[in-house]
């Protein structure tokens, strides 16, 4: 007796095969390369013997302009016409920004830390100048 495998969304593993045809690569093994996804697993889910993952999904998104409502249910283009905004380069860019900004603060804090030394270092020598003119005076 065969075991048969469970079918996922077939018109859905269809359209994303489709997809990867006319947008990344016709030959699957190249494809898969080119995504960092492993071959197998790409061929599992476009015959709708595996599940397509959102992550792979919104890989697509960020890589390609896919437009996820086209692989989920066929409505919409193929590619989004209006791609959200590139995420990862906005929030690297406001990494950048916090990072001189802390930079900043650490530099200030360091030289405010030089200043309550060496304020600090005065104090002791004039509390110890103090404390002698205080002996002369007590003898």
């Amino acid at each position: 007796m065969t075991k048969t495998q469970p079918q996922y969304n077939i018109k859905a593993a269809g359209r994303l095969r489709a997809f990867r045809i006319k947008y990344i690569h016709k030959s699957q093994t190249k494809a898969a390369k080119l995504l960092g996804e492993n071959q197998t697993n790409l061929s599992r889910m476009e015959n709708g013997v595996a599940p397509i993952t959102i992550d792979f999904l919104n890989q697509l998104t960020d890589e390609y302009g896919l437009n996820q409502t086209y692989i989920i249910d066929g409505s919409g283009t193929e590619i989004d016409p209006n791609p959200p905004k590139n995420q990862n380069l906005k929030s690297f860019n406001e990494l950048i920004l916090m990072v001189q900004e802390l930079t900043r603060k650490i530099q200030t804090f360091e030289a405010n830390l030089n200043r309550a030394y060496k304020l600090g270092e005065q104090q002791e020598r004039r509390i110890s100048e103090l404390e002698r003119e205080l002996l002369k005076l007590t003898r």
